[in-house]
């Protein structure tokens, strides 16, 4: 998994956290936001067959879940759908609380 890719999919997955608890809804970043999460994703896909153990693999499912739904709930939450953010964000996060960065391969 390239550590620049993985390390720019969490300065986004911060910024949309950010942009999702703002005051006053989202501002006009947010689809572009969401859109770089899916192109981080889908450049860190291949990095599941690095992972040296399936723990470690499920771990990394688990990262790029999170990082998805992510992007969905910022979708969700331009398009005025809050319930539906509110709920992806949650599972984000349940994903993302599964993650031990130190565990997986990197680099």
């Amino acid at each position: 998994m390239p550590a620049e890719e993985l390390l720019r999919a969490l300065e986004l997955e911060g910024t949309a956290a950010g942009a999702m608890l703002a005051p006053g809804g989202c501002d006009e970043r947010v689809p572009g936001i969401a859109a770089e999460l899916d192109r981080c994703v889908d450049r860190l896909v291949a990095g599941v067959a690095e992972q040296p153990t399936p723990y470690t693999q499920t771990m990394y499912v688990d990262l790029l879940m999170g990082l998805t739904l992510t992007a969905e709930s910022l979708r969700a939450r331009h398009s005025g759908d809050g319930a539906s953010a509110v709920r992806h964000a949650a599972k984000a996060s349940e994903c993302l609380t599964r993650v031990s960065m130190q565990d997986m391969r990197i680099g």
